[in-house]
């Protein structure tokens, strides 16, 4: 088969897997979500009502924009077949372990920078506006960006190969954590608040993410709270918010904080 035709058939399965992770993680989502109405995440009212893109439109744009995805995807997996990157490591307990971690720190700092990149005023309105018009996000949200900031957030894994010898099973799994990962912190439904998800511990829970669609400049991290802690763009409330959600108590409505 010739190269390009063996890429496209390449690129057709891992575009066909993300549809099949995207549709499969958001309706189940939706259907456990409903047993639990008490974890829904207090939007501001008036705010959601006028700037909110409909499930549909956003279903419409994450069809394009996965389709990027899946190229970057692909392209990472073909070059590595073709030697062109750093070898893999035999895939082996520690191997998977430590290129797992090290991926999901390396990709938290990439989503980082390139999030607050697509904040500032020459890119904003441009590429990332569309991502925003969702003010109480839901699990359809994930991935409607536009095609230029979706490419750039997912070039990551095209890169990645080039940097850490990930095994290529790794690295499927990484990606695939990730869109479960982002489904979950846009889906607007607390279910893991806990000591883990704030100070001192690096990672974050599902309201972390919905702070940000709220307030706009806070909470750019994707995966950790890491780079927001050092960067001072934690919302202030996150660690509180948390807290009351682990211990059952309703948050204070986040309809009354002023946004900038």
């Amino acid at each position: 088969m010739h190269p390009l035709a063996e890429f496209a058939a390449l690129w057709a399965i891992v575009y066909a897997a993300h549809l099949a992770v995207y549709f499969g993680v958001g309706g189940f989502l939706i259907w456990i979500n409903r047993f639990y109405p008490d974890r829904r995440i207090p939007a501001m009212s008036g705010r959601d009502r006028r700037a909110r893109m409909s499930a549909a439109a956003e279903i419409k744009q994450s069809l394009k924009t996965l389709v990027g995805t899946a190229f970057c995807t692909a392209g990472a997996l073909y070059m590595q077949h073709l030697g062109w990157t750093l070898a893999p490591l035999e895939l082996t307990p520690i191997s998977a372990a430590w290129t797992f971690v090290a991926t999901l720190i390396l990709h938290d700092a990439w989503l980082y920078f390139e999030h607050r990149l697509m904040h500032t005023k020459p890119f904003y309105r441009r590429f990332h506006l569309r991502h925003h018009r969702a003010v109480a996000p839901t699990v359809w949200t994930n991935d409607a960006f536009s095609v230029t900031d979706a490419f750039l957030i997912q070039s990551f894994f095209l890169l990645l190969p080039f940097v850490i010898p990930i095994p290529p099973l790794v690295l499927i799994g990484c990606r695939t954590f990730d869109q479960i990962k982002g489904m979950v912190g846009h889906s607007g439904y607390e279910h893991f608040a806990g000591r883990w998800a704030r100070a001192p511990s690096p990672l974050i829970a599902t309201i972390h993410h919905d702070l940000h669609h709220q307030h706009f400049n806070v909470n750019f991290g994707n995966q950790l709270s890491i780079w927001d802690r050092i960067c001072g763009t934690l919302d202030p409330d996150y660690d509180r918010l948390v807290k009351e959600m682990e211990e059952g108590r309703p948050p204070v409505r986040l309809a009354e904080r002023k946004t900038a």
